[in-house]
């Protein structure tokens, strides 16, 4: 795995994120991948339960801010480091200013895993 490789699939991941096309989720894993969406939760398996699962849970369109860095790649391991906002609930109900999720997600062939803080 390359960085630049990795770099690529984060954006195809965003893309797939902002349109929530079936076809471009899809795109991004193989038949026999697994997405876990957080600690302790059963992971999505395999391209087909990828998309089901992701657009059961979708974001919509706008409603969200992406960054990311490629902090890692060595063989098949690769990890970036990313920082989802949402303006909408950017603020708690006493007005004050909530902190952007900040994910760490570890790519392996087949996987991916989240974690957040």
């Amino acid at each position: 795995m390359k960085a630049g490789d990795l770099d690529a699939w984060v954006k195809r991941y965003v893309a797939a994120w902002d349109s929530n096309n079936a076809d471009d989720i899809g795109a991004l894993f193989t038949d026999d991948a697994e997405y876990f969406t957080a600690p302790f939760r059963p992971p999505w398996r395999g391209r087909n339960g990828i998309v089901k699962g992701w657009l059961e849970r979708m974001d919509e369109p706008g409603d969200h801010e992406f960054r990311h860095e490629v902090t890692a790649v060595a063989d098949d391991l690769g990890i970036v480091r990313g920082w989802t906002r949402y303006p909408a609930q950017d603020q708690d109900e006493k007005g004050r200013l909530k902190k952007p999720v900040n994910h760490v997600p570890i790519l392996a062939p087949g996987v991916i895993c989240f974690g957040s803080g």
